[in-house]
């Protein structure tokens, strides 16, 4: 009977060992999690907008009614013409004077007509600003293996049950 219990005690024994030296002293086994904590890391992002504004301009005109100023010079200039000419000649200085009265006309009614407006015209361009963005960047798992309770920091969260690794090597 001592030989049965010897044989059992050596199998048992030999099973027990078996998986961790197949895998050179190691093996993987389940651990339950316990808490699993996200990690943020606070960025600062870049944001490019437009801006826009409204520009104050100043602009200058005339009013240009060149047609009422010729026809007005037309007339006084044809008058003068006419009274400054005699004989047959009249008719040339009447027409003379329209044409040069004409012509001072429109440039006086023309440069009589300045004026000066205020404007606006639109202006912009682009602003860089920063807001801060929290980022998920990995989680502070806690679990329990055979009654030791590890904390590890993992890229994902592993759910209830975290796969490890186990080393078994000798103790001397």
């Amino acid at each position: 009977m001592n030989t049965r219990i010897l044989l059992a005690t050596a199998l048992i024994g030999l099973f027990a060992v078996a998986p961790a030296q197949a895998g050179h002293g190691h093996y993987t086994d389940r651990a339950k999690v316990v808490a699993v904590d996200p990690i943020y890391r606070v960025e600062r992002v870049p944001v490019e907008r437009r801006e826009c504004w409204e520009e104050p301009e100043i602009r200058r005109g005339h009013v240009v009614a060149p047609r009422d100023g010729a026809v007005a010079g037309a007339v006084v200039g044809g008058v003068i013409g006419h009274q400054v000419g005699h004989g047959p000649d009249r008719g040339v200085a009447t027409a003379a004077g329209a044409v040069l009265g004409a012509v001072a006309g429109h440039s006086l009614a023309r440069h009589s007509d300045e004026y000066e407006y205020r404007t606006t015209h639109r202006e912009c361009e682009r602003v860089r600003d920063y807001h801060e963005e929290r980022r998920l960047v990995g989680y502070d798992v806690t679990y329990r293996y055979r009654g030791e309770t590890i904390t590890r920091r993992m890229d994902h969260n592993p759910g209830r049950w975290v796969e490890v690794e186990v080393a078994v090597r000798p103790v001397r």
